[in-house]
């Protein structure tokens, strides 16, 4: 990763972020190691050392080891510490955060086809103990981070998905796991709600890219990203024909901020772009990369896990009336995604 332009990408966004309300607040984030949860956090401890915000920050993961590897930069602020915890145990401490941010969770279509019950049950379970927590310590709101994927196919008879849409998911499959226990948890809040008053947001986050991505990340446009990177020809595995919403990691960042504190309880929000025809997408990553385009079929259990959606295009309208708009089109962030990854 070329570290220095990595560091400009959080400067530029943690300068354009809204920040209000936030100062002294602290943040829970579970699955930190992950792209979003790694650049959330990174963007919020350089507010830290720019403005003297003095936000306290607890990443928590699987591995010790990866947290360390990845906030080695933060391991000695006094305002950021890691812990090793599984979502799928009760938390262990008794601390009140005011935000906690649950990040945590399978989200490629590898890890849906090899770990089908692990997928169900860090969002269920995870999302359940997190509430749970809310609970024991009075209060601190619960920001769920779920997925266009709750929506299933839009088709051509929905252009683009508002916050009402019901969706369109045949839970009958093995690659339903995920967007099926995204769904139950998001239902899980609004039952914490009425059961025992606590307070949360969701956030339908459509398909989020950057420079943060995890190497092991069989999502297509990681894949695409991989090859552009190595310079060789990006490998479609289906016609190319879908469309989709995407969202460069660091607006779907911004979208976080700002929604942690306006966005109004009980409620979800879209976080997206307008839709690109996957090929498009494609075509776009060739001409900056130089390279391209050769087509194969998904290894089994990569098509075991790949998504039959052809159409899910997010309105995000809702979330823009607080404030928040994409800063960073396709083009531009896909650019920025493959300079930050080059080696310095």
């Amino acid at each position: 990763m070329n570290r220095d332009l990595y560091a400009e990408d959080i400067a530029e966004t943690a300068a354009a972020a809204d920040w209000t309300g936030l100062a002294g607040k602290s943040f829970l984030v579970t699955g930190a190691t992950g792209s979003i949860g790694r650049a959330l956090i990174d963007v919020i401890m350089e507010r830290n050392r720019t403005s003297g915000d003095r936000m306290r920050v607890t990443a928590t993961g699987r591995s010790r080891e990866r947290g360390k590897a990845v906030f080695g930069d933060h391991l000695d602020d006094p305002f950021f510490e890691f812990v090793e915890y599984d979502v799928l145990d009760r938390f262990p401490e008794g601390r009140r955060y005011d935000f906690i941010i649950h990040g945590a969770s399978n989200t490629h279509p590898v890890a849906y086809a090899s770990d089908p019950v692990g997928t169900i049950m860090i969002n269920v379970m995870g999302t359940k103990n997190l509430l749970d927590h809310i609970v024991a310590v009075s209060g601190g709101r619960f920001v769920l981070l779920s997925t266009v994927d709750v929506y299933g196919e839009g088709g051509e008879s929905v252009p683009a998905f508002r916050e009402d849409h019901c969706g369109c998911i045949d839970p009958n499959t093995l690659r339903a796991g995920y967007p099926e226990s995204k769904r139950v948890s998001e239902a899980l809040c609004q039952a914490y709600r009425s059961a025992s008053g606590t307070d949360h947001i969701v956030l339908r986050l459509s398909r989020v890219y950057g420079p943060t991505m995890g190497a092991d990340d069989s999502k297509a446009m990681a894949q695409f990203i991989r090859d552009a990177l190595a310079r060789r020809d990006i490998i479609l595995k289906s016609d190319g024909m879908q469309i989709f919403s995407y969202v460069y990691v660091m607006d779907a960042v911004a979208a976080i901020l700002l929604a942690i504190v306006k966005g109004e309880g009980g409620e979800a929000y879209n976080v997206g772009g307008p839709g690109v025809r996957l090929r498009d997408a494609v075509s776009e990553l060739c001409a900056i990369a130089g390279t391209g385009v050769g087509f194969a079929e998904p290894g089994e259990i990569e098509g075991r896990g790949a998504s039959k959606v052809r159409h899910a295009v997010l309105d995000s309208s809702k979330l823009e009336a607080l404030g928040w708009s994409a800063r960073t089109d396709l083009g531009a962030g896909l650019r920025r995604t493959l300079d930050i990854l080059r080696s310095e």
